[in-house]
């Protein structure tokens, strides 16, 4: 008989065992499958947060904008100067290039420096149109703005009544090259100039514009 018992005490005993160890087994199991549930919902949080964080910094880049085309650079300017030096031979004239820092007497106006600017002593009209120029280097200028590029003059050899200055000019794109004989002021206070009629000329310099 207490062999028996002892038995049966043992049987139970393994089955409360067992009973514990299998409800500690679902325990755990329930408890690594919130973990992972967690864990996932962590791993998406963290990605959503970077997408909506990646969209915002995308927003709120500034859109990259074009690269102004330049019209004009050094290159275009010696190779202006290389004809020029023809045209003084072919014309029997002789030109020399100034700048807004190094302008030309023309009858007591001093070109560029004197059209240029809000400061100007005169400004300037073509086809008696008043016109804005300004001094580019790389020949852009503002819509409906003369970009003065380069000026050519022989005011300093030529005899009186007979000095021409060419305003070589960029507008909106298209190239133009002003002459101006003017030798007296007009009642509009302007200085005027017309396209020249020299077709060598303004081919040449568009040539060299839009290489």
């Amino acid at each position: 008989m207490l062999v028996i018992a002892g038995l049966l005490l043992t049987g139970c005993s393994k089955q409360a065992d067992n009973s514990a160890s299998t409800g500690n087994n679902k325990a755990t199991e329930r408890t690594a499958q919130k973990t992972s549930s967690s864990k996932a919902n962590k791993s998406e949080a963290s990605a959503s947060s970077k997408k909506d964080s990646t969209a915002s910094s995308s927003t709120d880049k500034e859109p990259v904008k074009p690269q102004q085309k330049r019209y004009w650079d050094d290159s275009k300017a010696l190779k202006l100067q290389q004809f020029m030096t023809h045209f003084s031979e072919e014309m029997e004239q002789q030109y020399k290039e100034y700048t807004p820092d190094n302008s030309v007497d023309q009858y007591g106006l001093k070109l560029p420096s004197e059209v240029l600017g809000q400061n100007a002593k005169e400004h300037i009209a073509v086809d008696d149109v008043p016109v804005d120029v300004e001094w580019s280097a790389d020949g852009q200028a503002g819509s409906g703005v003369y970009g003065l590029v380069a000026v050519y003059a022989d005011s300093e050899t030529q005899q009186y009544m007979q000095k021409h200055v060419y305003f070589f000019t960029i507008i909106d794109g298209t190239p133009k090259v002003l002459i101006t004989m003017q030798n007296q002021g007009m009642d509009d206070h302007r200085l005027h100039f017309n396209e020249t009629a020299n077709q060598e000329l303004k081919q040449k310099f568009a040539q060299i514009v839009n290489e």
